[in-house]
């Protein structure tokens, strides 16, 4: 396995995620863009109708992903499911988190499962400020993804006759056949 190819390629396009912390209501939260996989998690709990319910039912699953961190303890810490539960609700819940279908064996999961059944009561106002948050850090993403996919040299092609831009030898005839 070529492990310095690998790093190269995550180094890359590894920029485009995006992490920030921010104060809402006296509580601090980290939130980060999300990776395929959470996507994938995230789209589970999208029903497929009307699209103004679909950006409506959109927030508290990306949310409930995308939040790493509130007041500066980790979600996995706060929703670790291996802990004595303090009342009936904290056992009602861990219940269900432990009755939630796995996800790739991945605690995370399972704490972003928690995280949204917390959401999932929150006024529907601090869920809107929350999801601006994060759409603000999207846009940010996806804007330096931009940038580095416009780089003149980040589709240049590459041979052992040397740089082709964009199909050029090709259409000049350079590999050998004759053009036209």
């Amino acid at each position: 396995m070529d492990f310095e190819l690998i790093k190269k390629v995550e180094s890359v396009f590894n920029q485009g995620f995006m992490e920030e912390t921010f104060e809402c209501a006296g509580i601090k939260w980290k939130i980060r863009t999300l990776d395929d996989q959470e996507s994938t998690w995230r789209d589970r709990f999208i029903a497929l109708s009307s699209s103004s319910s679909f950006l409506s039912e959109k927030r508290v699953p990306t949310l409930a992903i995308a939040i790493r961190e509130i007041d500066g303890k980790s979600i996995l810490e706060i929703f670790h499911v291996d802990k004595k539960p303090q009342s009936d609700e904290e056992e009602a819940l861990i219940r269900l988190i432990m009755k939630a279908e796995k996800f790739n064996d991945d605690p995370k999961f399972e704490a972003a499962f928690a995280l949204k059944n917390t959401l999932d009561k929150l006024p529907s106002a601090a869920i809107d400020v929350l999801f601006a948050k994060y759409i603000a850090l999207e846009e940010k993403s996806n804007s330096l993804l931009n940038k580095i996919a416009s780089d003149p040299n980040f589709f240049r092609v590459t041979s052992d006759k040397g740089p082709d831009t964009g199909g050029q030898a090709l259409r000049d005839g350079q590999d050998g056949s004759v053009a036209g």
